[in-house]
């Protein structure tokens, strides 16, 4: 019962650091953003949005895999900035990051969403 719990504890915190390790890869982000249509998903359709899949290799012996997929789902005014007056013309590109890891032998496996947003200049 208690390696259960710990499997369970392992494969959630694999999940989170491989979601964590993708945001984090600013190639990661620009890649969604490019495959997207922006102008659609900006309007409203999401399903114009591609989504990139990175296998994250988290150097674990116990058998685990871990993928993440991230998808531009659009942008908006970047908070603490003005909304594009006076030549500061930041925005807001938001994302939705959807990591898995499972370690097989074990049938352990555990899933995180999250949401992520990075300020940068707009287009």
């Amino acid at each position: 019962m208690a390696s259960n719990s710990i499997q369970t504890a392992t494969t959630f915190q694999a999940a989170e650091s491989a979601s964590e390790i993708a945001i984090n890869n600013e190639g990661n982000l620009t890649n969604a953003i490019n495959i997207a249509d922006v102008d659609a998903v900006n309007s409203g359709n999401i399903d114009d949005s591609g989504t990139v899949t990175v296998d994250i290799d988290l150097k674990q012996s116990i058998g685990m895999k871990s993928k993440v997929e991230l998808q531009y789902v659009g942008d908006g005014p970047a908070y603490g900035y003005s909304a594009g007056l006076g030549g500061s013309n930041f925005v807001a590109y938001r994302f939705e990051i959807r990591a898995s890891a499972e370690v097989a032998a074990v049938r352990s496996r555990a899933f995180v969403t999250q949401g992520a947003y990075r300020v940068a200049p707009g287009r």
